[in-house]
């Protein structure tokens, strides 16, 4: 029927992310990368379908959610749980909260490394942020490290069918919202004045401004008056 936008289709969220994960275990493999460790929220989000609480400035590098995605098998992910947190939905393997911003939260940063890739000793390291503490401890010591994000942009760069559905589903909700919105405007704007029609042929240069009329036109350079210059 004219007029009328058919819905898009719901994207498949399982699936989704899942496929992500494969892929980006998928590219690891062939940049022979060992072991992501993923500390950027959108970065942490892409791996695991985790999408982390938004709060204060002034605590969230305190409570960062880090993603621990080997080239093969379950990644895993260890947040700090509030009353929204939910994980129920996810397959990454839940770990313990983890403290990449202090010094005393290193032995349990490193414990969690160990738990999915053993010692770091020559293996090849993907990282997307190495703190001060995680420097100062040496916690990537004897590794090979690459950015991250040489790894996430390929597969982040093609979208899957599920990907390309979210994206249509939204644009479909923020039209939706746009003609709800431009209806609620337009219900409310008063009626437009006598001079309307005339103030707009003024203003496009189709008409010059009479001058016993220009005492009950608005005059000045905005973009709804009249002006005595057409220039």
């Amino acid at each position: 029927m004219d007029g009328v936008v058919a819905k898009p289709p719901r994207p498949n969220l399982s699936r989704l992310s899942q496929g992500r994960l494969d892929r980006l275990q998928a590219e690891m493999r062939t940049q022979q990368v060992d072991v992501a460790v993923l500390l950027h929220g959108p970065h942490v989000t892409y791996a695991t379908g985790f999408v982390p609480d938004a709060m204060d400035a002034g605590h969230v590098t305190y409570h960062r959610a880090v993603a621990i995605v080997p080239a093969a098998g379950p990644a895993r992910l260890h947040v700090h749980p509030t009353v929204d947190t939910d994980t129920s939905s996810l397959d990454a393997l839940q770990g313990e909260p983890l403290w990449p911003e202090l010094d005393e939260g290193m032995d349990q940063f490193v414990l969690a490394l160990q738990r999915s890739i053993g010692s770091v000793d020559g293996k090849r390291i993907a990282v997307d942020s190495i703190t001060g503490a995680m420097h100062r401890a040496g916690v990537f010591d004897g590794a090979d490290l690459s950015d991250a994000t040489r790894v996430l942009g390929p597969v982040r760069l093609c979208k899957t069918a599920d990907e390309i559905a979210c994206i249509e589903h939204a644009q479909h909700i923020n039209e939706r919202a746009m003609e709800k919105f431009v209806e609620e405007i337009v219900s409310s704007l008063p009626a437009a004045p006598d001079t309307y029609d005339t103030i707009r042929l003024v203003n496009s240069g189709r008409l010059a401004p009479p001058e016993d009329e220009i005492d009950v036109l608005d005059v000045g350079r905005n973009q709804c008056a009249a002006t005595t210059s057409l220039g």
